[in-house]
């Protein structure tokens, strides 16, 4: 099967109309694989907007073995003028990454929740097969475009990208942030900006996938599907920042919503996906990579999200144990004792040889654990794309 091919959209200039709707009247010891921090206790200053993101619990990361196709396509906008029709090609010609290649997931609920349900780690594995890239997920509850908090020592981004190594980004925000409204969507382009000049410190290589809709939840939650109409703005907002920006622009909101408007339901509560809503965008991200060979092979149960074939479901549940490892050697529950601010502490320390720390020693061993369950999914993934 071939591999798939991303599609980087690179492109100048906000159409006229865009611009009017969107301003008008306002204006630490690890190499592919980074430890961090719990996460309690360091939210109360986002508030309302961003409680919302804790509606999930913990989720994972990703990781496998593989090396994908990337494309770029230029595509200028404002036809009218002849300097920009002049630069608008297409460059088809494939970039070919390095065996090993590392991709990184970053954002909120709903991108940390999708690592844990791995359908979308799934079909890339599967269209990428036998060529297999390393998935790791940098997301966190309640991350938005302005505030990433973290533990003590847990290192800038430019810092956490280079120890995973990442080669690719895809990046999701702005569901949370469209809840401030449309008079905030100048300051969340701002802000979004920044964060793409250091992610692109380590990799040119950037994806940006628009936040999903909301949807009217069941009583006695409130209709937050009424906030589609800003959401839509900041959708919007990020396709002209990722043309911009030279990033592919994946739009989850668009199709989402109207298949939603047929009566299909994709999340939990009106915020966060649910099972068939991960799958969902799985599908949907996947088809506008490129890969619509493998969607149509692999299908999900709408009922249990189990997927199809059973071969596609064990290879999903092995990524999800991959998954598990990785998010508890990321994120491990005493990162205070490992990296924060009580290394000192007697408990952190071999009582029989107090100049020992044994936690870090104990941590190194996941990634053995972690490259056990990447070559099966490689195996795996090999004999499911046959």
């Amino acid at each position: 099967m071939s591999p798939v091919i991303l599609r980087i959209a690179i492109g100048k200039g906000i159409p006229r109309a865009v611009q009017l709707q969107i301003f008008s009247g306002l204006h630490p010891s690890l190499s592919p694989r980074l430890p961090v921090c719990k996460k309690e206790g360091r939210r109360e200053q986002m508030k309302n907007r961003c409680l919302l993101e804790f509606g999930r619990g913990r989720a994972l990361s990703e990781a496998l073995p593989l090396a994908f196709f990337l494309a770029a396509a230029v595509a200028m906008h404002s036809p009218s003028s002849t300097a920009q029709e002049s630069d608008r090609k297409t460059v088809s010609d494939p970039l070919v990454l390095e065996r090993e290649a590392v991709i990184v997931f970053i954002g909120g609920a709903n991108t940390v929740a999708a690592q844990q349900n791995a359908s979308l780690e799934t079909l890339l594995t599967l269209s990428c097969a036998p060529r297999m890239a390393h998935f790791r997920s940098l997301a966190w509850e309640g991350d938005t475009v302005f505030e990433q908090p973290r533990e003590m020592n847990f290192g800038s981004w430019q810092e956490q990208l280079r120890r995973v190594g990442a080669t690719v980004i895809f990046a999701q925000f702005g569901q949370m942030e469209s809840l401030d409204g449309q008079s905030s969507l100048p300051k969340f382009i701002v802000a979004y900006e920044k964060l793409l000049e250091q992610f692109r410190k380590q990799t040119p290589r950037i994806v940006l996938l628009s936040p999903t809709p909301f949807e009217r939840a069941a009583s006695p939650l409130p209709d937050i599907s009424l906030h589609n109409k800003h959401l839509g703005l900041y959708v919007e907002g990020v396709r002209e920042l990722a043309r911009n920006r030279s990033c592919r622009f994946i739009d989850l909101f668009t199709p989402l919503r109207a298949s939603a408007s047929n009566g299909l339901h994709w999340t939990d509560n009106g915020v966060h996906l649910g099972q068939i809503g991960h799958w969902a965008v799985a599908r949907e991200t996947l088809r506008q990579l490129g890969g619509g060979e493998t969607t149509e092979r692999v299908q999900a149960n709408p009922a249990s999200g189990a997927l199809r074939p059973g071969s596609a479901e064990r290879l999903r549940e092995v990524i999800q144990a991959k998954n598990r490892l990785w998010f508890d050697y990321w994120r491990p529950m005493n990162w205070a004792f490992l990296h924060g601010d009580r290394t000192e502490q007697p408990s952190s320390r071999d009582h029989r040889n107090p100049k020992v720390r044994w936690f870090p020693d104990e941590m190194e061993m996941f990634p053995k654990l972690i490259e056990a369950r990447e070559q099966e999914i490689a195996r795996l993934a090999a004999e499911v794309a046959k």
